[in-house]
């Protein structure tokens, strides 16, 4: 009779360990999709503002992860634009004239390290007053 509890007991537990995992993954599925939607309104901001950097033909270079979304982005908005897988290139674009002599990195790493100075100056402010 005490195993046949056991045995019970852990085909409840086993069972409660499933239901909640499959909750967890649909939560984290939620949170994956909330997060892509707005990575991808990141990168078309990150395409629109460098782009304005131009006036011929150029190239848009991304992560071969963000390859079709940048793909995308390009055509929605009707730009004159190759897009390019980029290894180097993570968490935004970076837009390359047709001669190769222009060239606009624009990822969120770069922006954050443009904003240093100015960051570190107001939190200094903050900290000393």
């Amino acid at each position: 009779m005490g195993s046949e509890l056991l045995a019970l007991l852990e085909q409840e537990a086993g069972a409660e360990r499933e239901r909640l995992l499959a909750e967890a993954r649909g939560q984290a599925d939620e949170i994956r999709a909330a997060a892509g939607a707005r990575y991808t309104r990141v990168l078309e901001h990150l395409i629109a503002e460098g782009a304005q950097s131009f006036t011929g033909q150029f190239a848009v270079e991304a992560h071969p992860d963000d390859v079709e979304t940048v793909r995308t982005a390009v055509q929605q908005r009707r730009l004159d634009a190759e897009v390019r897988p980029a290894e180097s290139v993570r968490g935004g674009v970076r837009l390359v004239s047709s001669d190769g002599r222009y060239m606009v990195l624009n990822t969120l790493t770069s922006r954050l390290e443009r904003a240093r100075p100015t960051l570190a100056s107001d939190v200094a402010r903050t900290l000393w007053g």
